[in-house]
């Protein structure tokens, strides 16, 4: 039976530091949940699958953001995987969609992957000389050597969603030029990236999938970076983005069978 809905559970993030004396107060994230619609209808300009979309939305009310603290993450994505379940009657959640903010970018990044804490590379950047993934401090001045143990032993050290990033990159693309061209003005550019990067932003973003391979279950998560600009019209084109995002997941997902009960 073809399913007639399909649930998708937003999170962004709040204040972090910007450096050692200021902190980002507004996180873009953050913001641009609080502009996502509840519903996307089923055939529409905003949404060209079978199935309606529900953005179930928890973070977007004031100081409902997930802190930017990996003590915090590692706890949330615990009881967020713990508490909610796959969906198959419509109740449950068919996709996770986590956004980050991204200072200094001027569009919306789909992911490709993350890694786990220990994780190395020559090209990443991360501030300062350090090395190692997650060793930035976070807004309550810890890294994740503050949290104990890795629970993830057995668990690849990256993984990656089960999507087509390049297909959603291009449907997003599509439905964004489609605005443009009904509204008359420029809408925001949407593009792949390698990675969610060595801060709290990637890390959500794998423990979010970790969990999901430790249970068996399909790697129905989608990380999104957004640009920082909090101004009113840049937010509104980074939502614009999202959205173009989670409607070309959802095609996707449901086109390829994912969306069947």
């Amino acid at each position: 039976m073809q399913r007639k809905t399909f649930n998708v559970f937003v999170t962004g993030f709040g204040p972090f530091p910007k450096d050692d004396s200021e902190q980002f107060e507004d996180n873009a994230s953050h913001e641009v949940t609080k502009l996502l619609p509840s519903r996307l209808a089923a055939g529409s300009a905003s949404n060209p699958s079978a199935v309606e979309i529900n953005i179930l939305n928890p973070t977007a009310g004031e100081g409902q953001y997930v802190k930017v603290e990996y003590g915090y993450i590692r706890d949330y994505c615990r009881r967020l995987h713990g508490e909610t379940t796959d969906s198959g009657d419509g109740q449950g959640v068919d996709l996770y969609l986590h956004i980050g903010m991204a200072y200094g970018w001027e569009f919306v990044s789909v992911e490709r992957c993350a890694y786990k804490q220990g994780m190395t590379s020559s090209w990443a950047k991360n501030g300062k000389g350090r090395k190692g993934y997650y060793v930035l401090p976070d807004n309550a001045g810890r890294t994740v050597e503050d949290l104990g143990p890795c629970p993830w032993d057995g668990v690849p050290i990256g993984l990656a969603p089960m999507v087509d990033v390049d297909g959603v990159v291009e449907g997003a693309r599509a439905l964004v030029g489609a605005k443009e061209l009904f509204e008359g003005r420029k809408g925001i550019e949407i593009k792949q990236h390698p990675e969610a990067g060595t801060y709290c932003c990637g890390f959500i973003y794998y423990e979010s999938l970790a969990h999901r391979w430790s249970k068996g279950r399909e790697a129905n998560v989608l990380f999104c970076h957004v640009p920082g600009q909090t101004d009113a019209g840049s937010l509104e084109r980074a939502r614009d983005g999202i959205v173009a995002v989670i409607a070309a997941t959802v095609n996707q997902m449901v086109t390829k069978g994912e969306g069947k009960a």
